[in-house]
């Protein structure tokens, strides 16, 4: 896929200037092109229609004949889509090489739910800001990330205010990731399973 921009302020996304960011209220990822309407817009990296995006009364619907490669820079996919309540990757979306996640759903405030699960994150080297900013998330399971490589989590939950729940069980890295201000106004947070000692002791000097 295409690279988001971060320097585009949230005002539009994946290259055209019609749909803005606060427009998308949900967010499919299909695995076949027999939907795509004529309208649909092109989002592959090498910009041959592999991959289409199209907005359908609010709902963003992304596809491509098969899975989609993830960019290996796939840092503010998703960012400032503040009026997205639901994304539904299925198993459509391949992360297998991307290295950076920096931002990736930083401002989506309406995201009440989110399952990643499908995410591999193996190579990922930065995971800073991932979830900044996305207050209506109450619950995250995060125990299939793979985070040995990671060297930033920086601010990596900042902001999720309302969280309650977090599975970090599987987390950990031998490069001694920066995890300043990881859970920065967590005011919530109450379960935490993770066996990082560094992660907790972020987790305790909230």
């Amino acid at each position: 896929m295409v690279k988001a921009s971060c320097s585009s302020f949230g005002v539009y996304f994946w290259g055209q200037n019609q749909h803005k960011c606060t427009d998308v209220k949900r967010l499919t990822f299909q695995s076949t092109l027999k939907n795509a309407p004529s309208y649909a817009w092109d989002v592959s990296n090498t910009k041959d229609r592999s991959v289409l995006a199209w907005m359908i009364n609010g709902h963003l619907y992304v596809a491509a004949n098969g899975t989609i490669a993830a960019n290996s820079d796939s840092s503010c996919m998703f960012a400032n889509f503040s009026n997205m309540k639901k994304i539904d990757f299925g198993s459509c979306l391949d992360t297998t090489k991307v290295t950076d996640m920096s931002n990736m759903f930083l401002g989506c405030n309406s995201l009440a739910s989110l399952n990643l699960t499908s995410f591999d994150t193996s190579n990922v080297m930065d995971m800073s800001g991932m979830f900044e900013g996305c207050p209506s998330l109450t619950k995250l399971d995060l125990s299939s990330f793979n985070t040995f490589n990671v060297k930033s989590m920086y601010h990596m939950f900042s902001g999720c205010s309302n969280l309650v729940s977090l599975n970090l069980s599987h987390f950990g890295s031998p490069y001694a990731a920066d995890t300043t201000g990881m859970f920065n106004h967590c005011y919530k947070l109450k379960n935490i399973n993770c066996f990082s000692s560094k992660i907790l002791e972020s987790y305790h000097s909230r």
